[in-house]
């Protein structure tokens, strides 16, 4: 069954939830940093986004976060079906900052009825969402 495969491959042996995908092209960046699920997802958005690839983020991850976009809002765009998860990434984050004094907020940006991810909207519709959501 289609389940049975993975959705993304990756070199063998790599942890993904130890990477950010477009960590690279993000930290060039200085505007809000904006985290999806995957890959195609970054493609759609452009530098400045980084996909977890998958739902949830790990310790690793945030202390990527933290480390490179300190004092920088952060926008989660999951896909429309991972609403809890969205809260639950968006506590995560808030947290970590919160410890290291990090004030910058944290925001979920909901999807257009219309979209189940954000691969399904054109980039300049998820820029003026992600500018009216850090507003």
């Amino acid at each position: 069954a289609d389940n049975d495969r993975p959705k993304y491959y990756t070199s063998r042996g790599m942890k993904k939830n130890e990477v950010l995908y477009g960590l690279r092209q993000a930290v060039n960046t200085s505007d809000a940093i904006v985290v999806v699920e995957g890959v195609t997802d970054v493609w759609r958005y452009g530098p400045g986004a980084v996909a977890l690839l998958g739902k949830s983020v790990s310790l690793r991850q945030v202390k990527l976060l933290n480390r490179h976009f300190m004092e920088r809002p952060i926008v989660i765009i999951l896909d429309r079906d991972a609403s809890d998860d969205a809260k639950k990434v968006q506590t995560t984050i808030l947290q970590a900052r919160r410890e290291r004094g990090d004030w910058a907020p944290v925001r979920i940006c909901q999807l257009p009825s219309d979209s189940e991810d954000p691969g399904d909207c054109t980039r300049d519709k998820l820029h003026q969402m992600v500018t009216e959501v850090i507003r």
